[in-house]
């Protein structure tokens, strides 16, 4: 967005000056300065409008959302449980072969999306073997642009994520939609702003032997069919998350609404651990 002078016309070219008043991560259009035979496609600027025009209705939206979101009681908030599968753990030179994300509202599913991903690497044999992903398996999925943009059209703006180790899967998406060229949607993947399980759990049970994923639900007397596929992880980690909240219930906390929640939680887990 742009805010040029009344008299602009009467000014010369190169002492006309602007103010830009653009939310954050709204780019303004470009300003073309050179010859009219010169000048970029209509269909460039049209896009670059869009584009501009998409991010800053997505930052309204979340404005507008974060507070009302953030009091409501934990009952009546849409929870968004989501997990990658990835080529690697280096979230600039891995790609993601799979994502599943799970929408909850009083532990109730009311929402789900999952794809396959065509990687921008080739799988590695013994993620094949870890994950039972194969290159063959993707060699037609959706590519990842196509797939982030579905997963944040999923989320919708200022979602509450839920993930364990939920600092990995943001992070891994917030590089990639960068990488894509869509990081107007980075603020729907906000970390301070998502539920770690593996973090909640060390304060909901302490002194466990081991929090990764899998163990923690056996702990709980959780299952999982497929450890390491996606949607079987996103519904594991669901049931992981609403068990711990139904613990702190259970031990006359006083938690009741996503704020108090995430300050009883502090922040994410940033490093790798059991």
């Amino acid at each position: 967005m742009q805010v040029l002078p009344t008299n602009r016309s009467s000014l010369p070219v190169s002492t006309a000056t602007h103010t830009r008043l653009s939310p954050p991560g709204v780019t303004a259009l470009p300003r073309f300065r050179g010859s009219e035979a010169e000048a970029p496609p209509r269909s460039r600027l049209l896009s670059a409008l869009h584009d501009t025009v998409f991010a800053a209705k997505c930052w309204i939206e979340n404005t507008l959302l974060q507070t009302t979101k953030r009091h409501l009681p934990l009952e009546e908030t849409t929870f968004t449980v989501f997990d990658l599968e990835t080529t690697g753990l280096n979230a600039k030179q891995d790609a993601i072969t799979e994502i599943a994300a799970i929408k909850y509202k009083n532990g109730k599913e009311i929402g789900k999306f999952t794809t396959l991903v065509k990687p921008t690497v080739p799988i590695p044999p013994e993620i094949e073997e870890l994950t039972n992903i194969s290159n063959e398996m993707v060699k037609n999925a959706p590519d990842p642009k196509t797939a982030l943009k579905n997963l944040s059209r999923f989320v919708g703006p200022n979602p509450i994520l839920v993930g364990h180790f939920v600092n990995f899967d943001v992070n891994f998406v917030r590089t990639k939609l960068d990488a894509f060229n869509l990081g107007h949607l980075k603020d729907r993947f906000v970390l301070d702003q998502s539920f770690c399980t593996k973090t909640l759990a060390r304060k909901v049970i302490p002194d466990l032997p081991s929090y990764s994923g899998t163990k923690l639900a056996a702990h709980l007397g959780i299952g999982n069919p497929q450890a390491h596929r996606a949607e079987h992880d996103t519904r594991m980690t669901g049931q992981i998350f609403f068990e711990l909240i139904k613990r702190l219930k259970s031990q006359g906390t006083s938690i009741r609404s996503v704020d108090e929640l995430q300050t009883y939680q502090g922040r994410p887990q940033r490093i790798h651990g059991g």
